[in-house]
C-alpha cells in the first residue's frame, strides 16, 4: 500500500533542496543542493567503470570514513572527470566554501558531477554565489534540484511515495551513456525511516542488481555514475526486508524513467527471459539482447527480426542456450507473435508484426526451456536522434 507525494525530495521530513543556474551551463540550472540539517546516515553505489571521476573517488573515500552527513552536492555541465590535480582543487574548492557557508564540517559533504569528460572545472561560478546558492534551500519541493542535474535529458525523473510509516523519495537522471553495470546517471534517493549506513549500504547494493543494473541504452558504463541513499531517521525504526521491497518500488520506476527518456528512443522495451537454468543466465541473455545495435535499431524501424534476438541470446555469457528449446515472441498492446521455437521460424503475420511494434511499449519474451530462473531488463530502441544528440554533445 502506497500514497503518491508530488514534492519529490523534499516529502522527507528532515531534508532541504535547491537548484539554481550558476553558469557550469549557458542557460539552464546547474547546480544543486541536498542538505540534511541534522544530518543523515548515507551509502552510495558507484560506477564499476575503472575509469572513475574526481567525485566518484572522493564519495568512496568519504563514506569508508564517515556514516552521517549534512549536504549532497551536485553539479552538472561539468564531470570533473580526468582533470588530474586540478580536479581534486576544484572539488575541495567546492567542498570549502558549501562547508563555510552553511556551517558544517568538511566531512559531513559529498559530491557528484555529471557533464563533459576532461574540460576543466572552472569552480568560481559556484565560489562567488555560494552564500546566495545556500539561501535557497528549502524550497516546497524539489523540482529545481531535478532539473539542474539534467544533460542531455529531455525530463525531470522524481517519485516519492508514502509507505505505511515511513516515505521513500527519488530523483535521477541518466539518458545517454547507460548500460547495466551503472549507467551515465546519477540517482538521489532519500527516507524518514530510521536505518544504520550499515542497512542502507545492503538494501542500496541488493535492489540495485534488480534496478539501475537492469537497464540499457547504449552499452556505455560512464566515469560518474553514483546512486545515494540517505535516511534522515525521523520515522523511527523499520523492518529492513519491508523497507527493501518498497525500496525497490521507487528504484524501478526511476529506472524505468531514465530508459523511457533515452536519447532519441522511441520505444520502451522489456526483454523478459524465463525458463534460465539460473538467475545469472536469465541476466546474462536479456542484457545480450538488450544491448544489441541490431535488435535496437531493428526495434526503431518495427521489424520483428527474431534472427538478431536468436543471435544476441546465443552469445551472451555465461551458461549455453538450446535453440531447439528456445521460444521467441514478441508483445504489446497490439498483440503477440510467436515466430520463433523448436529449432525453426513458425511463420509470421508481418502485418500483425508491424501493428505489435508500432506501439511504444514492447515486450520481447525468450523462454530457454533449460530451468526455473528468470529475469528482465529493460532498453529502448536505436533511432537517428541518438546519432546525432551524440555527434553534437560538446558543440
Amino acid at each position: 500500500m502506497r500514497d503518491v507525494l508530488d514534492q519529490g525530495l523534499a516529502s522527507i521530513p528532515g531534508l532541504e533542496t535547491c537548484g539554481v543556474h550558476l553558469g557550469f551551463k549557458y542557460k539552464k540550472k546547474d547546480m544543486g543542493l541536498i542538505y540534511f540539517p541534522d544530518g543523515a546516515e548515507v551509502a552510495g553505489v558507484f560506477t564499476q567503470n575503472p575509469v572513475q571521476a574526481h567525485p566518484v573517488h572522493f564519495c568512496q573515500d568519504q563514506l569508508e570514513r564517515s556514516n552521517r552527513f549534512k549536504l549532497i552536492a551536485v553539479n552538472s555541465g561539468n564531470a570533473n572527470a580526468c582533470n588530474g590535480s586540478a580536479g581534486w582543487e576544484a572539488l575541495k574548492a567546492c567542498q570549502a566554501c558549501l562547508c563555510e557557508s552553511l556551517k558544517i564540517g568538511e566531512d559531513e559533504f559529498l559530491m557528484a558531477s555529471t557533464g563533459v569528460i576532461g574540460e576543466a572545472f572552472d569552480v568560481s561560478p559556484l565560489v562567488s554565489a555560494c552564500d546566495s546558492l545556500c539561501g535557497q534551500l528549502g524550497a516546497a519541493s524539489s523540482d529545481d534540484f531535478a532539473q539542474a542535474i539534467l544533460t542531455t535529458d529531455t525530463c525531470t525523473k522524481q517519485v516519492a511515495y508514502q509507505f505505511d510509516h515511513y516515505r521513500i523519495a527519488g530523483v535521477a537522471k541518466g539518458s545517454g551513456m547507460i548500460h547495466p553495470n551503472m549507467g551515465t546517471m546519477l540517482a538521489f534517493i532519500a527516507t524518514d525511516a530510521d536505518l544504520s549506513q550499515a542497512q542502507l549500504g545492503k538494501v542500496l547494493h541488493q535492489v540495485t542488481q534488480t534496478t539501475f543494473n537492469r537497464i540499457t541504452v547504449d552499452g556505455d558504463t560512464s566515469t560518474n555514475d553514483s546512486a545515494f541513499l540517505a535516511a534522515t531517521g525521523q520515522a523511527g525504526p523499520t523492518d529492513v526486508d519491508q523497507f527493501a521491497q518498497d525500496l525497490e518500488v521507487v528504484m524501478r520506476d526511476l529506472a524505468q524513467m531514465i530508459v523511457r527518456d533515452g536519447e532519441g528512443a522511441t520505444k520502451f522495451v522489456t526483454v523478459a527471459v524465463e525458463g534460465a537454468q539460473a538467475e545469472d543466465q536469465a541476466v546474462s541473455v536479456a542484457k545480450s539482447v538488450a544491448t544489441s545495435n541490431l535488435v535496437k535499431t531493428a526495434l526503431y524501424g518495427e521489424d520483428a527480426n527474431w534472427g538478431r534476438v536468436l543471435a544476441a541470446a546465443g552469445y551472451a555469457d555465461g551458461l549455453p542456450i538450446d535453440p531447439d528449446r528456445l521460444i521467441i515472441s514478441f508483445e504489446s498492446a497490439g498483440g503477440r507473435i510467436t515466430p520463433y521455437q523448436a529449432g525453426q521460424a513458425q511463420g509470421m503475420d508481418e502485418d500483425l508484426a508491424g501493428q505489435i511494434l508500432h506501439e511504444e511499449d514492447i515486450q520481447i519474451h525468450l523462454s530457454l526451456g533449460l530451468g526455473q530462473a528468470q529475469a528482465r531488463v529493460w532498453t529502448c530502441d536505436f533511432s537517428h536522434d541518438y546519432i546525432k544528440i551524440n555527434a553534437e554533445y560538446r558543440s
